[in-house]
């Protein structure tokens, strides 16, 4: 066999293949089953495109936006009305990170403020780049591939795999090996006093791989607009049958139903029934983040309702007011002003609570456990108690996550075609002397074992 007909350098092959393939060697007289590379030193620009291009680059790059992508949507963000109050913003993100199960670690890689985030802004743009040039790569593939061609030239993406028989072949085995290998190839060819077979295989799904990265960049799009116009609003604090408005953030307004109050023992676990307003605003989402107890307390004197101030929630005065209790054992209280008169509230569990009404003087004029609405007669007056709940939440918007379904949809597209597709090209030249086989082919895309086996086989006899 003339070595010059096979353009390749030789390079030790990996264990596992010459395992697989060893065993013919003694029956077949196969000597050798080596992996090119392309001879003579590449220039600074094919290096720095490889490097780009390099699987392990991706591997990290996607990690990086995954986890951005992930926290931007499950971590809680810093509040957009705090990024310009650098001290209500360094609170909370000590607060966030103190009070927040691996806190610190997420606090140090700066997920509670992924919009802030200087690394993300080159994250982001360089994985575009290396997703664009992939993609390039792999149109480039399929503009060389466009026609059937002898594989003497090294592709960018592919295999390539020598393997030298030192045994005399029958034309017409090497012509249905290829036939079997290959869906087009062409007719033997005589080359320089050798006769010659190629083909390839699913050369039309190259066109098609890069669904992947175009996939992959719309999920980058996705993550880019939503850190660009995406919000999250501070946390809100809601009675039942009240609402309160996002503005400036949003025209949208959540509201608190005063539905009938879950059970006592389901309370951990219930939702409350907040609503956004209106109801079809896209990328909009509720976070609840706690469903607590409260009380509802108004006083009727003589028929009239009398004026109640609040001690610990700004002593403004109303006719009825919701004591929240944001934690066992919280104690409230209020003063009658017009009886001179002062009501303290300890919540002692889920839906009950002890009533205290003392004088000026601190006499106790009535002490009361309480677990369901009632009205206590308190000298003259009639306290009427109604326990309720109150609901903590934050509103985020991420207007462009819809961008992730058709991404995810294009990515496993793209996937699948490489994988179910994989590209291949075959070529055989042969004389007295012996075979010599090249093998170009994407990563999956080698003979199945039986077919080797019954190759070589033939070989053999």
């Amino acid at each position: 066999m003339r070595r010059s007909s096979v353009q390749i350098r030789w390079v030790a092959p990996p264990f596992a293949l010459a395992h697989w393939l060893g065993r013919f060697c003694d029956d077949a007289g196969l000597m050798s089953v080596l992996y090119s590379v392309e001879s003579g030193s590449k220039t600074w620009p094919l290096r720095l495109w490889g490097a780009l291009t390099h699987p392990l680059l991706l591997i990290v790059l996607l990690a990086l936006a995954g986890v951005a992508l992930i926290g931007h949507n499950v971590i809680p963000q810093l509040p957009t009305p705090l990024v310009n109050d650098p001290i209500a913003r360094s609170q909370w993100l000590v607060a966030s990170a103190e009070n927040s199960l691996g806190g610190q670690i997420i606090a140090a890689l700066g997920l509670f403020n992924i919009a802030g985030n200087s690394a993300l802004r080159i994250l982001l743009p360089f994985l575009a780049a290396v997703l664009i040039l992939r993609a390039l790569e792999r149109l480039y593939l399929a503009w060389r591939t466009r026609t059937v061609a002898p594989p003497l030239e090294l592709l960018p993406t592919v295999q390539t795999m020598d393997m030298r028989v030192e045994a005399e072949i029958e034309d017409a085995t090497c012509q249905d090996f290829v036939q079997r290998l290959c869906t087009r190839w062409r007719e033997p060819e005589e080359t320089s006093g050798l006769d010659e077979w190629y083909g390839d295989r699913n050369h039309r799904a190259i066109w098609f791989s890069p669904l992947l990265e175009a996939g992959l960049l719309l999920m980058v799009l996705a993550l880019a607009l939503n850190v660009r116009f995406g919000w999250q609003s501070d946390l809100i604090r809601l009675d039942p049958d009240t609402q309160a408005s996002l503005s400036p953030l949003s025209a949208a307004s959540v509201r608190l139903d005063a539905t009938p109050l879950p059970e006592p023992c389901c309370m951990p676990g219930q939702s409350a029934p907040l609503m956004l307003e209106p109801e079809s605003w896209p990328g909009k989402a509720i976070r609840q983040l706690a469903l607590n107890p409260a009380l509802s307390v108004s006083v009727n004197g003589g028929g009239d309702m009398l004026d109640l101030q609040a001690i610990e929630q700004g002593g403004a005065q109303a006719k009825e007011l919701a004591l929240r209790f944001p934690q066992a054992r919280t104690e409230r209280a209020f003063a009658i002003p017009q009886r001179n008169l002062f009501v303290r509230i300890v919540n002692t569990g889920e839906q009950s609570f002890n009533i205290q009404v003392l004088d000026a003087s601190e006499n106790v004029l009535l002490a009361q456990d309480i677990e369901a609405a009632i009205a206590l007669p308190v000298e003259d007056l009639t306290l009427d108690l109604r326990p309720s709940y109150f609901a903590t939440f934050s509103v985020v918007s991420r207007p462009w996550n819809w961008l992730l379904i058709p991404a995810f949809l294009l990515a496993l597209a793209g996937l699948l075609l490489r994988w179910r597709f994989p590209y291949s090209r075959l070529g055989l030249r042969s004389n007295e002397a012996g075979l010599a086989v090249r093998r170009q082919a994407q990563y999956g895309a080698r003979p199945s074992q039986a077919d080797v086996e019954q190759w070589l086989g033939g070989l053999a006899s």
